[in-house]
């Protein structure tokens, strides 16, 4: 199965912020727009450090198998058979499975975080208060922050 990751566009904003024109939005607007454009440029990182350990991962079982086609490509390929790996080789297999499962979480978490930004923006967020807080509301103890519905305004 492969996996291709399209991130929102925010071409318009960005032509805007070419030409000068964004410095006629509102100021409110304008956070906005840069929080998403932020939350976008993390998770373009994220993105490309799961790319690395993918590679990462690949090469260590190319040492051990031939396989036809790439992770990354979506391609069903083998894995080592551990039972073969000396101990030391088996800890460096796990740590890259470890790694790349990490880069997994990681990056799923920051593509449920500017979902729900985007939602609540589309659902009339003004201020990135109201964008915080609607997005706080929608995950209350997803993202490592423990509120309950009195503390968000």
């Amino acid at each position: 199965m492969a996996v291709f990751l399209v991130f929102p566009s925010l071409a318009p904003y960005e032509a805007a912020q070419r030409d000068g024109t964004v410095a006629l939005l509102p100021a409110d607007h304008i956070r906005l727009y840069n929080r998403l454009a932020f939350a976008r440029g993390v998770m373009a990182i994220d993105r490309d450090t799961w790319f690395k350990g993918i590679a990462a991962l690949e090469a260590f079982q190319q040492r051990f198998v031939v396989s036809e086609g790439t992770m990354e490509g979506g391609a069903v390929v083998t894995a080592p058979d551990v039972g073969s790996l000396s101990s030391a080789e088996l800890g460096e297999y796990l740590g890259h499975v470890t790694l790349v499962i990490q880069d997994i979480n990681i990056l799923s978490a920051r593509l449920d975080l500017l979902d729900l930004e985007i939602r609540a923006l589309l659902a009339g967020a003004r201020t990135e208060n109201e964008l915080l807080n609607a997005s706080l509301r929608a995950r209350p103890h997803g993202f490592g922050v423990k509120v309950d519905d009195s503390s968000i305004n």
